[in-house]
């Protein structure tokens, strides 16, 4: 089984100038509620850079359980 890691850790592993990229991005698709643009924004991420799997992995396992009030939590601590 693999270990998620807590939302905490794998915002912690987002860049700032990655993050502040795509924060604004998430949280339009969260609104919409549009769960295939958000894995496109984790997949588009995890292209850019290893060190954000944990998030990006985190973020595809919200749009799967469609659970639009995790997504906005992590990118609220992304934001911090």
């Amino acid at each position: 089984m693999k270990t998620v890691a807590s939302s905490k850790d794998a915002s912690t592993s987002v860049p700032p100038e990655l993050a502040k990229k795509v924060i604004d991005r998430i949280k339009g698709a969260a609104d919409l509620g549009d769960v295939m643009q958000i894995k496109s924004i984790a997949e588009e991420l995890m292209s850019e850079s290893d060190v954000v799997a944990p998030f990006c992995d985190k973020l595809v396992q919200l749009a799967e359980d469609v659970d639009f009030d995790g997504i906005q939590k992590i990118v609220l601590e992304l934001d911090s």
